[in-house]
């Protein structure tokens, strides 16, 4: 799990150098409440 912390951090980091704006959805909430998450993108 800490190894994949420091991974999503590197790459949102990486990211946003690039001028992206990262959002990470885990695919729980997904299932959970699609239309939260889709709000969330769109916003």
């Amino acid at each position: 799990m800490r190894r994949n912390a420091e991974r999503d951090k590197r790459s949102t980091e990486l990211a946003e150098a690039y001028g992206w704006h990262v959002v990470r959805v885990w695919e729980c909430r997904v299932q959970d409440d699609p239309t939260a998450v889709a709000k969330l993108l769109l916003a």
